[in-house]
């Protein structure tokens, strides 16, 4: 698997800043969304969105005609409740890509569920990890931890 910086991926008009800021988004939310409208292009197969919720921002990006298995703390309309301090209930090698964007604080044992995407992504699947650094305090219901880009190189690399 190629290594990838969100920065690798992120090139924003003007336009499309000023958009996303007059529609609500934060900068943040716009190079966020514009970082996935880039590299979802590509996805095919089965997708898991790891604590995604009801309605995230980059739904409406990703290309049509994937297998997109929705997760969350609680289950809604289309959306699965799984816990990401348990188990995943999938079996191994079970999908091609997986997401967990800006939940993973929300881990108790991050090591854990890094080895848990290890373990149900198939082989030359991806995970797709997005994990805010500067930000408040998000007790939902927990914030257990903030990595720097090195640490988020690490806990993958000892996840295997």
């Amino acid at each position: 698997m190629t290594e990838m910086k969100a920065m690798d991926y992120v090139h924003v008009t003007i336009r499309r800043a000023i958009s996303g800021a007059l529609s609500g988004k934060t900068i943040g939310r716009v190079f966020f969304n514009e970082a996935i409208r880039n590299v979802a292009h590509d996805i095919k197969g089965r997708i898991l969105d790891l604590a995604g919720g009801k309605s995230p921002s980059y739904l409406p990006l990703l290309p049509d005609g994937i297998d997109f298995v929705r997760t969350d703390a609680v289950a809604s309309e289309g959306v699965m409740k799984v816990d990401i301090n348990a188990p995943l209930p999938f079996p191994d090698k079970s999908f091609d890509d997986v997401f967990l964007f800006n939940a993973l604080y929300a881990a108790e044992n991050p090591e854990f569920l890094a080895r848990e995407v290890y373990r149900i992504l198939k082989s030359g699947g991806s995970w797709f990890l997005a994990s805010p650094f500067v930000a408040n305090e998000m007790p939902e219901p927990h914030d257990y931890v903030r990595f720097t880009a090195e640490g988020l190189e690490r806990l993958c690399r000892n996840a295997g």
